[in-house]
């Protein structure tokens, strides 16, 4: 069995690779940035750089913890293969954060791009990895859910 390290390291190293653009990212940005887009996927709130540079990287890193830890060190309640589609369903997750913090960089550089370019095909895959999460759970009779 592998460790929760060699599971989680991809995601972990996206996360800090996301964190060292902010940094990097952050005398070059305004200090109103995009923190919110509508449906059609147009700027609809401006925020701080705080907000809008950190708080993504942020809540990517705690969802991945969260997600990684429940398929990981739950070992007794989920089977391997429910543990594997719970991992890809946090890298699904971990794509749309991923969407969300490059629509933004580009828009500091100076690209302005519909964020749905990068949402729906995150969502796509969420919503598979979700459906396969659920039919591994139910294969192996047990509930996908924590708790």
């Amino acid at each position: 069995m592998r460790s929760y390290w060699q599971t989680t390291r991809f995601g972990w190293m996206i996360i800090a690779a996301m964190f060292v653009v902010a940094i990097v990212e952050w005398p070059l940005a305004p200090p109103s940035i995009p923190t919110h887009w509508n449906g059609s996927g147009s700027i609809d709130r401006l925020g701080g750089k705080l907000q809008g540079l950190l708080l993504v990287p942020l809540s990517a890193a705690l969802t991945w913890g969260l997600v990684a830890s429940v398929a990981l060190f739950e070992q007794g309640k989920f089977d391997a293969p429910v543990r594997r589609a719970l991992i890809s369903l946090g890298y699904a997750i971990l794509l749309i954060f991923i969407g969300v913090f490059s629509d933004l960089v580009l828009w500091i550089n100076g690209v302005v791009l519909n964020v749905n370019f990068f949402l729906l095909p995150g969502m796509l895959a969420m919503c598979v990895a979700l459906a396969k999460a659920l039919s591994a759970a139910q294969k192996s009779g047990r509930s996908a859910l924590p708790g």
